[in-house]
């Protein structure tokens, strides 16, 4: 009886311990601040070499897409295909029943 008490102390302690430890080897760590986190650079890992980085920052360069990037914007498409024609869209509102309508300003936040 004794025995088992120990064991399930032992292993209830090992499980306790074990999230910090994980805790450890990664990027951010969990906190008692704002934002629930710190974060420390020195413990990340990369698994790409600086060549395939600046490589990718290149890239980026040449096809414009580094100015969005860095300004924290969504880098837009490039290529959007053509787009449907006024008669098309006319031609599917006018096709639309009442509930599509009602869901459709249901989600456009026109209607309740």
């Amino acid at each position: 009886m004794i025995v088992k008490t120990l064991l399930g102390i032992g292993a209830l302690a090992t499980a306790i311990a074990a999230p910090p430890v994980a805790f450890a080897e990664s990027y951010m760590h969990p906190a008692n601040n704002e934002r629930g986190y710190t974060v420390h650079p020195d413990h990340f890992k990369s698994t790409k070499t600086r060549e395939q980085v600046m490589a990718e920052l290149d890239a980026a360069r040449a096809d414009g897409s580094l100015r969005y990037l860095q300004r924290g914007l969504p880098v837009p498409e490039r290529n959007a295909g053509p787009g449907r024609s006024r008669e098309e869209v006319a031609r599917e509102a006018a096709s639309m029943t009442f509930q599509d309508r009602r869901q459709m300003h249901v989600q456009t936040g026109r209607g309740r």
